[in-house]
């Protein structure tokens, strides 16, 4: 490993770290205000019908949320502990693809509900750890999760009759394609960037 990579992988695991525990307190706050929508929503929009047949899907997402909160305690204290294993990240985000996707199905899919934009989150808290790879898994995990959140809700994917519009699903899956294109340039750039700066830092100190 030359130098300038040593340094930067160095610097990279250290800001990736520092970066970690921001994702989980991001993680943990849309969490809560996403659940207390839901409350919101439950107990304070809908009449005693209403939250009768919203009592299923209630109970479903405060399992999911009761336990996405517990994963991200966990993760914290690891990280409390100064262990930065290289797959948490990885685990971390397939959980939240994974968890992500179980709650849109449990809502009845991706027409159903606008959780699904919060892949485009799950992809942004991958840029935010400065690793290019992340970015790719997160970006792939983002796009299987959509569609077997589609899967979910719709009992044949190749008959003429869809619960989520064929070209619905190739928006969304071209969006999440471009996210990850344009977050990992910024990662990209930001090495670049990183190097360009030293380089000249130690120009100028030859001066």
């Amino acid at each position: 490993m030359t130098p300038p990579d040593r340094d930067w992988y160095i610097v990279r695991r250290w800001q990736s770290y520092v970066a970690e525990i921001r994702v989980v307190a991001l993680r943990m706050a849309a969490i809560v205000v996403c659940y207390g929508l839901q409350l919101w929503h439950h107990f304070g929009l809908l009449d005693d019908a209403g939250r009768a047949a919203n009592a299923e899907f209630h109970q479903q997402a405060t399992l999911i949320s009761c336990g996405w909160l517990f994963l991200s305690l966990a993760v914290w204290l690891i990280l409390l502990r100064r262990w930065f294993p290289p797959a948490l990240s990885y685990v971390s985000t397939a959980i939240d693809a994974a968890l992500l996707t179980a709650l849109i199905a449990a809502s009845g899919g991706p027409t159903a509900t606008q959780l699904d934009t919060f892949y485009f989150f799950i992809i942004i808290l991958a840029g935010l750890r400065f690793d290019l790879p992340l970015v790719w898994f997160a970006t792939l995990a983002c796009m299987v999760g959509f569609m077997a959140s589609v899967g979910a809700v719709d009992e044949k994917w190749f008959d003429a009759e869809h619960a989520v519009p064929v070209i619905s699903q190739g928006i969304t899956l071209v969006s999440l394609g471009a996210a990850g294109i344009v977050v990992g340039q910024i990662v990209r750039r930001a090495k670049d960037l990183a190097v360009a700066y030293a380089k000249r830092i130690e120009k100028g100190g030859e001066a």
